[in-house]
């Protein structure tokens, strides 16, 4: 197995960072869709507040 190591410029981890965030939130909103259905809301809103 050959393994390659890179040293990530800050652009770079910031950018695997905020994706991996993104991942994270989108399956957050997933399960919570899911939990609305199951208790048969059949419309949401979603709300997201985002300050950079």
């Amino acid at each position: 197995m050959l393994v390659w190591n890179k040293i990530l410029t800050n652009e770079e981890r910031t950018r695997r960072e905020m994706d991996e965030i993104f991942k994270i939130e989108a399956q957050t909103i997933v399960e919570g869709m899911k939990l609305a259905w199951l208790k048969d809301y059949k419309q949401v809103e979603i709300v997201i507040m985002r300050c950079l």
